[in-house]
């Protein structure tokens, strides 16, 4: 008598579940401002300050945006929160509402206090210019975007 033996890949036995748009956004929008934060405390890329390897003080990113240490140090990890927020899909809303309301009142208040003007300014102790209105701006409005999709 012949016996068959069956071997089930684990993967039959888990519903494939993809994850929802929201959760994929938050994940990728979180590693993006993790890269920009890591990025920002790299001193090589950060000109106009004698940092050497960690940016500690003031400058310009690649010579265009104004960032030092703490403005690198809250993407990095607001990125962190983003990345572990797209888990589910409640928290990933979450995030992302909290995302496009902080980034909305920060580039009202830097285009506030000074435009878009160029040149290293300070808004709370972060360092900011105009393309960092400009993309603080972006930054929430792709949040609220993010938000406005169905899943």
């Amino acid at each position: 008598m012949a016996t068959t033996v069956t071997h089930r890949d684990r993967r039959d036995s888990q519903p494939d579940e993809q994850p929802s748009d929201i959760r994929t956004t938050a994940r990728r929008y979180g590693a993006f401002n993790l890269v920009a934060g890591a990025l920002g405390l790299v001193g090589p890329l950060v000109w106009g300050n004698d940092d050497d390897l960690i940016n500690l003080g003031a400058g310009l990113f690649l010579g265009r945006i104004a960032v030092n240490s703490p403005h690198a140090a809250l993407h990095a990890v607001h990125g962190l929160h983003g990345i572990r927020a797209g888990r589910d899909a409640e928290s990933a809303r979450r995030y992302m509402g909290v995302s496009g309301a902080f980034f909305a009142l920060f580039a009202a208040v830097g285009i506030g206090k000074f435009g878009f003007e160029r040149g290293v300014h300070h808004v709370a102790g972060l360092a900011v210019d105009g393309y960092g209105n400009a993309g603080h701006a972006v930054l929430s409005a792709f949040s609220v975007l993010a938000l406005s999709r169905n899943d």
